[in-house]
């Protein structure tokens, strides 16, 4: 949710898949852009088996529409045109997706975004 509806800075979150059968611990990893944007997960925070996890700037869902937020960060920020989110581990990156104020991925304001739209 790059865009929300609103005031922005507690509604931003991204959602992220373990599509492995084994339980994935985050702790270590960083999240960042090609900018100045990231964060590094401080604690142990496990992703199941074929699982999904949703981080975000806030877990208050009175003011992030609703959606229940696995992992808080901060120090990286969505932006509303085109962006980055890049998962390193060490400097090996592990998964990268980047889109492009709706060229080619869609980003309609206060919507969620979907690399599989079903």
């Amino acid at each position: 949710m790059n865009n929300p509806s609103g005031t922005e800075t507690e509604q931003e979150w991204f959602e992220i898949y373990n599509s492995t059968s084994e339980a994935i611990d985050l702790q270590g990893l960083t999240f960042a852009d090609d900018g100045t944007d990231d964060f590094t997960v401080s604690a142990s925070t496990v992703v199941a088996p074929h699982g999904y996890f949703v981080l975000g700037r806030s877990d208050d869902t009175s003011v992030n529409g609703g959606v229940p937020v696995d992992y808080v960060y901060s120090g990286f920020s969505l932006s509303n045109s085109d962006d980055e989110v890049v998962i390193f581990a060490g400097t090996t990156i592990i998964d990268r997706v980047a889109y492009d104020d709706g060229a080619s991925f869609p980003d309609p304001d206060g919507h969620s975004m979907s690399l599989e739209p079903t």
